[in-house]
């Protein structure tokens, strides 16, 4: 599973240093997914243009699915990987403390009602999603709606879970977050495995360079 992981992120990394966007890397549920923030990490390392890895996720496993983000393979507390082991990955891999961001807790506690900007985040060159469920991917997008940026990558890795359904997880949330936006326009870019999908962002500029 990690070859067509790495074959994305390798590709991603690539796309961006050509196109000279310049932007941090966010990744949202890490916890349970180390081997895609490893991968960041490793194209970084390689001088690619991502100053910077922001890693956001509980610590703590999934939260007690609800609703229409119950299904058979998740339950609360699902994927959880601690911090301590997280920053025990990240310096086997040979990132100091330093070379990297970690914000610990549930989502409707670190990005609901919260900026980009009081992390010290304005651009978003990457942004991967391993959220799982609808009402995460709801305020991780909700979240970086402001940093999205002109040829910025956003990334689903549970796209097609659910069985694909349009109306479930990932898909629903995204499908939500787009029909509100009236500036941006999400051109598909790669797919990875059996289960994830990625966006390039394109955004509508005014006559003064800002978003309308």
């Amino acid at each position: 599973m990690i070859r067509h992981l790495d074959d994305f992120f390798w590709k991603s990394f690539f796309y961006l240093r050509m196109n000279k966007i310049d932007g941090d890397y966010l990744e949202f549920g890490c916890g349970s997914n180390i081997r895609s923030f490893r991968l960041a990490a490793k194209y970084k390392a390689l001088e690619y243009p991502v100053p910077r890895l922001f890693a956001f996720d509980s610590f703590l496993g999934l939260p007690e699915p609800k609703g229409i983000d119950v299904h058979p393979h998740w339950k609360k507390g699902s994927m959880a990987v601690s911090l301590e082991e997280f920053r025990a990955v990240m310096k086997h891999q040979g990132l100091a403390d330093k070379d990297y961001h970690p914000f610990e807790g549930f989502f409707d506690q670190t990005l609901r009602n919260h900026s980009p900007a009081e992390y010290g985040i304005h651009r978003a060159a990457m942004v991967f999603i391993d959220c799982d469920l609808y009402e995460s991917t709801l305020d991780v997008l909700n979240f970086v709606r402001d940093i999205l940026i002109p040829g910025g990558i956003l990334a689903f890795d549970d796209w097609y879970c659910f069985s694909g359904a349009p109306d479930r997880g990932e898909q629903r949330a995204f499908h939500e977050f787009r029909t509100v936006l009236k500036d941006v326009t999400f051109i598909d870019y790669m797919t990875f495995g059996w289960h994830g999908r990625s966006f390039i962002t394109h955004i509508q500029q005014t006559s003064q360079g800002g978003h309308i």
